[in-house]
């Protein structure tokens, strides 16, 4: 199994786990433990729980009763420590404190590393400010439920296989381009008077009094914005595995008369799946560029991320995916003066099928003849036929991967075999 499968695999457990917990109405601290950061500590890090060569729990520290959760050992040092909290927890700066006071106290390694962890949300500090002096801020952090490839690649230099001393480079530098980003931000959101001037006399402004310098400030912010809106969107077109999920979407959609009202919204790590072009109706969530793919499902406007191990999963979800569309309520048609309710319109077919075999038992066999141009539409053998139902009370399959207007048509065909006028079929009167 190679580290992205042991990511993966420990993932799948820990979303489990974790929905136990929440269930739990008295939470512990050791369930997080033991259900959900031993397996992280095993599988991610790579060290084992059941030899304390390499992990102890309740460490003491120079500081007198205090003790920290694990300790990870390699070659008899420690490097990393680890403080757990309970899932429902907020890592706050009450529970940094607590790895700062323990951190000083754990000597003997070159490079050593502090998580503080909730089972969740991930943080990874070190020293780098000052010398056994934990940092204010994490240098890496992760959410458990949203893995990115990024995230995947920093946790691999923290593999028992690596050697620490590579991770605390990377931790240097990931801390350099975090400052960067955050003084870059502050920049462009609240330009400095000095960088106001310089750019206004970059323009050709000659002189810059304050009447100047609050115009360009506005302006300045509103260029970047634009400037980043552009170069956003611009490279905002979907990649072809998120094209390919697309599409098994409309697939699935297919049978309910809606898949040309079907589009999608690319953001920066997925493909939303809309219905008739509105954000108020994601059907679905595609975050498949990644090598953790998941698909996102909407409740009540909350979306819920599920690990999916290929794109064809996509179709396991099917009764998810449907009834964001068909959540409107059921599909009628009328026959004979007799209105019928079917859940898709892909049933109704196989409805009137059925009601023909309950009154022309002897005559069923003669809709084997009904055929398309090219493809079969009745068969005893379902291999022949496209999404096969099979007709009630019979052995025949009909085939249903048509759409509304072509479902009554072929109705109608049927119908008409046995003698029933074309007109006696329709859709309900509010469903035309």
């Amino acid at each position: 199994m190679d580290f992205v499968d042991k990511i993966s695999d420990w993932q799948s457990h820990a979303r489990e786990q974790i929905k136990l917990i929440e269930m739990d109405p008295d939470p512990k601290e050791e369930d997080t433990k033991i259900a959900v950061i031993q397996p992280f500590i095993n599988k991610v890090l790579g060290y084992n729980t059941a030899n304390l060569n390499e992990v102890k729990s309740e460490v003491n520290t120079d500081y007198g009763s205090f003790k920290i959760d694990y300790a990870i050992f390699k070659d008899g040092a420690p490097i990393i420590l680890i403080e757990c909290k309970k899932c429902a927890d907020i890592l706050d700066k009450k529970y940094l404190n607590q790895l700062k006071t323990y951190y000083p106290g754990i000597k003997g390694a070159k490079s050593k590393f502090g998580i503080l962890t909730n089972g969740i949300q991930y943080q990874f500090y070190t020293d780098i400010q000052d010398e056994n002096i934990l940092d204010s801020k994490p240098f890496f952090e992760f959410n458990l439920l949203n893995i990115n490839d990024s995230d995947i690649k920093i946790l691999s230099y923290f593999n028992k296989s690596e050697d620490i001393n590579n991770a605390r480079q990377i931790a240097e530098e990931l801390k350099k381009r975090k400052d960067l980003r955050n003084k870059i931000e502050e920049l462009l959101e609240d330009p400095p008077k000095d960088f106001v001037k310089f750019m206004a006399k970059q323009v050709g402004v000659s002189f810059v009094g304050e009447s100047v310098v609050k115009e360009y400030t506005s302006l300045i912010i509103d260029v970047i914005d634009e400037y980043i809106s552009d170069k956003t969107n611009k490279n905002l077109n979907p990649t072809n595995i998120e094209l390919e999920g697309y599409y098994i979407v409309k697939t699935l959609l297919k049978d309910i008369e809606c898949s040309g009202k079907i589009s999608f919204k690319k953001t920066d790590n997925s493909i939303i799946i809309l219905y008739k072009d509105s954000n108020e109706k994601p059907i679905c969530n595609l975050y498949l560029n990644d090598i953790i793919k998941y698909i996102g499902l909407f409740q009540k406007d909350v979306e819920k991320k599920i690990v999916i191990n290929e794109i064809d999963d996509i179709y396991k979800y099917s009764d998810k995916i449907i009834p964001k569309i068909t959540s409107s309520g059921p599909k009628i048609f009328e026959f004979d003066g007799k209105k019928y309710e079917v859940k898709f319109w892909k049933d109704m077919l196989p409805k009137v099928c059925a009601i023909m075999a309950s009154r022309h038992t002897d005559r069923l066999d003669n809709i084997l003849a009904i055929k398309g141009d090219k493809h079969t539409y009745f068969s005893r053998n379902p291999d022949e036929l496209k999404s096969p139902e099979l007709i009630e009370g019979t052995d025949i399959y009909v085939r249903t991967d048509f759409h509304k207007g072509m479902l009554l048509h072929v109705s109608k065909r049927v119908l008409s075999l046995f003698g029933y006028p074309e007109n006696i079929i329709s859709f309900g009167e509010d469903q035309k």
